[in-house]
């Protein structure tokens, strides 16, 4: 268009549109730059990002065959105790057992303590002389003054 004109008017608004392509070439480029850089930031922190997974998949892998294996012996735990317990149970009078049961059953889950020292092993009220002579002066399997529990005063059954 410049060589077939001899207006400059022309040939001036044409220089002009030519140097606004050129800068929006620059821009254009000038901003691909810039989205090149953050692209190879972003695939670094993609890199980071998948190794630290690929990690935590690992540990998590190990921590659950851990859990696995502790729950295991926690059963097994569980099942020996149980047999114990209900062989022992066995061996105590049927109003003894059924007592303790019901407090079991209402105490979540603990119906009997033992006297250690001055106080009861579950709820740990000490208790004053004579309240403690009274206890070791009275039945084997008393009952706790504080907490309402079986009490084991003397292990002679």
């Amino acid at each position: 268009q410049l060589d077939e004109t001899t207006d400059y008017r022309v040939v001036a608004g044409l220089s002009k549109d030519m140097e606004g392509g050129v800068k929006r070439q620059e821009r254009i480029g000038f901003e691909i730059s810039n989205l090149y850089d953050r692209l190879e930031k972003i695939e670094e922190v993609e890199k980071q990002v998948t190794e630290t997974q690929a990690k935590f998949a690992a540990q998590e892998e190990t921590l659950t065959s851990t859990y696995r294996a502790i729950v295991t012996q926690i059963q097994e735990e569980i099942a020996k105790t149980q047999t114990k317990r209900n062989e022992l149970a066995l061996e105590l009078p049927e109003d003894l057992l059924t007592r303790y049961e019901k407090l079991r059953a209402s105490k979540g889950g603990i119906g009997a303590g033992e006297l250690i020292g001055k106080h009861c092993s579950v709820c740990n009220v000490e208790f004053h002389e004579g309240e403690w002579l009274r206890i070791r002066k009275g039945p084997t399997i008393g009952t706790c003054p504080a907490c309402n529990r079986l009490l084991v005063v003397r292990k002679e059954l």
